[in-house]
């Protein structure tokens, strides 16, 4: 290798030799670059590079994974080791490792998509159609292992837990949400960290890093709060587990740490508990594919629906196989046994049911609460909801209420209920104003409604690769955008979200860049009506907000825009910020200042 690094014009180097015919590591460089040796081994080489062109060391790290399956341990501590440090900008080289694991797992998935045509091509019966829904469930998480946890995650995961991340988990925790048994709030911790911290980080680290000991802390309590005012049975109670705030800053590090690569290991039909997913996405798509399955009316080949519902699914997922599916993933094992822990026994559970009195069930004719078709009879279709809702108001009682509450309750519900007749203090439409105007501030519920329903649009027109957008999209404006698309044989859910359109395009803005994109008349003023101009201009002097920008200097052409536009809005147009680096111009919300889309604020524009 010395003769070859040479030749290439490398005269200096490092080597650790072969093992047999296996392994072997060699770094080479140039004279001009300095290299710092860290660490070194049969299977990795560690070092510090300095450049004459760069200021700053940097690190670079070459690893070697042991050929033999009995090291893959070792493989996975000494990682996890080198991930410790930091300090200097890292570049790390996995290769051959990444190169041996895809060897592996092509040939797995060959073989078993050569096992499912041959079982397809049999006779089918029960043994042969189980067999069939095995093996292509094996064959469809080799084919996403590698789309969901690569060994470059891996060690991101297991990368030594740090006193900055138990600092941020303690200030995302709610801070009077029900304590544990020790009676502390996590606003205890948050506003004496600076006492407390060290000790409590130090513990949490000690938990994470190192596997210490923490079964006293593990403990939670189950409290059954009651939703009425006579309990009668338990499904009067609403159960709470009360978790010590420690153990929730441990889980809470480990989740935030997870939360960054999560959505690359849930399917994109689970929209929920993953950041840009909703879990009313699964609602619409489902609503979508029962219009479909009703407007099919002709033809021989009809398709169907089959609704599957677990019941109780968390409590009947067995933790082993949970264990199992996450090391399939790709996970390593040491993080997947830092986040299991033993579930419940089954003989504490059958205790636990019958001691309550309690069984499992589930309402299979309602999808989360809702109905499942919606028809020309939309007052039927919602009977239920509405009564349910006004039996918890009637049920209601000031004894439940803050003090806050109770006035809300006395002044504006009346004292309206069964047997009760109230006084109403005055006009509804004078409660709905907002308290700049004298009004308390109520909202208005159909033009809430609506501004709930832009919400769903401007998901669809900014996260395209959302299921219920694809689904949207291929159904309704395959070849178009969302505020472009047409109202024609739409199911009730797409003419909610489709009858938002003039509110989002009221409320959105371009965010200036380039200014290639932004016609001269269109959206692109903050802080003024409707985010345009004051006066429509003619589009043969200025037609593209390009014109307007110095593209050298990063600009706005002072003089141009001075002699061109009105005084107020040459004002506004100015104080306009340019980023130094020329980028697309996008579209965002005008009603925020951060360009996000929130509720309040297009309730605002209505």
């Amino acid at each position: 290798m010395e003769e070859i690094s040479r030749r290439c014009g490398f005269m200096n180097g490092l080597e650790v030799g072969a093992a047999g015919t296996r392994g072997g590591i060699c770094l080479a460089w140039r004279k001009e670059v300095q290299v710092k040796l860290r660490t070194l081994s049969t299977s990795h080489m560690d070092v510090l590079i300095k450049e004459e062109c760069v200021n700053e060391e940097w690190r670079f790290t070459w690893f070697y994974r042991s050929p033999y399956s009995q090291n893959k341990t070792d493989s996975w501590d000494l990682l996890r080791l080198l991930g410790q440090e930091q300090n200097y900008p890292w570049l790390t080289s996995l290769s051959k490792w990444a190169k041996s694991i895809k060897k592996e797992r092509k040939g797995l998935t060959a073989r078993l998509s050569k096992e499912v045509e041959d079982l397809m091509e049999k006779e089918r019966d029960d043994d042969i159609l189980a067999k069939i829904i095995v093996t292509k469930i094996h064959l469809n998480l080799e084919i996403d292992k590698e789309e969901s946890i690569s060994s470059d995650i891996n060690i991101a995961l297991l990368t030594k837990y740090t006193s900055e991340e138990i600092y941020v988990a303690v200030k995302g925790m709610g801070s009077t949400k029900a304590p544990g048994f020790d009676g502390f709030p996590a606003l205890f911790f948050q506003k004496y960290w600076h006492i407390v911290g060290k000790d409590i980080g130090d513990f949490c680290l000690g938990v994470l890093n190192n596997g210490k000991d923490f079964e006293g802390l593990n403990l939670t309590e189950i409290i059954l709060i009651p939703k009425t005012s006579k309990t009668t049975n338990i499904g009067n109670f609403r159960p709470i587990s009360l978790c010590t705030v420690i153990y929730k800053i441990i889980a809470k590090t480990i989740a935030n740490r997870l939360q960054e690569f999560i959505g690359r290991c849930i399917d994109n039909a689970q929209s929920a508990f993953v950041p840009g997913r909703l879990i009313s996405d699964n609602v619409l798509i489902a609503y979508e594919l029962l219009h479909t399955l009703r407007q099919k009316r002709t033809g021989k080949k009809r398709p169907m629906a089959i609704k599957l519902d677990m019941s109780k699914a968390y409590y009947r997922v067995e933790w082993a196989f949970l264990k199992e599916i996450m090391i399939r993933m790709g996970f390593a094992e040491e993080w997947v046994s830092l986040i299991m822990s033993t579930n419940t026994e089954e003989v504490d559970k059958e205790s636990i049911s019958v001691e309550m009195g309690i069984r499992q069930s589930t309402n299979m004719e309602k999808y989360l609460g809702l109905p499942n078709m919606i028809g020309r009879k939309k007052n039927e279709s919602f009977q239920n909801i509405k009564d349910r809702i006004k039996q918890r108001i009637e049920n209601w009682s000031t004894c439940f209420l803050s003090q806050w509450g109770k006035e809300v309750f006395i002044k504006f519900w009346w004292q309206k209920g069964k047997g009760r007749k109230g006084i109403h203090w005055c006009k509804w439409n004078d409660i709905c104003s907002p308290k700049e105007e004298g009004g308390m501030g109520f909202r208005n519920m159909a033009q809430f409604n609506i501004s709930l329903l832009a919400k769903q649009g401007w998901r669809i027109i900014n996260n395209q690769n959302a299921l219920v957008t694809q689904v949207f999209k291929a159904k309704y404006f395959p070849d178009d955008n969302f505020l472009n698309s047409p109202l024609k044989n739409s199911s009730y859910a797409w003419k909610s979200i489709w009858a938002s359109k003039a509110l989002l395009i009221k409320g959105q803005c371009w965010r200036v860049g380039t200014g290639i994109s932004i016609p001269i008349n269109d959206a692109w003023i903050p802080d003024s009506v409707d985010f345009k101009l004051s006066t429509e201009l003619s589009t043969m002097s200025v037609s593209k907000v390009s014109e307007l920008i110095d593209s050298n200097e990063r600009r706005w052409k002072k003089e141009l825009i001075m002699s061109t536009f009105a005084e107020v809005d040459a004002a506004r147009i100015l104080q306009i910020p340019l980023a130094r680096t020329p980028h697309e111009d996008f579209l965002i919300w005008g009603g925020e200042p951060s360009g996000d889309f929130t509720v309040r604020s297009a309730y605002k524009l209505l």
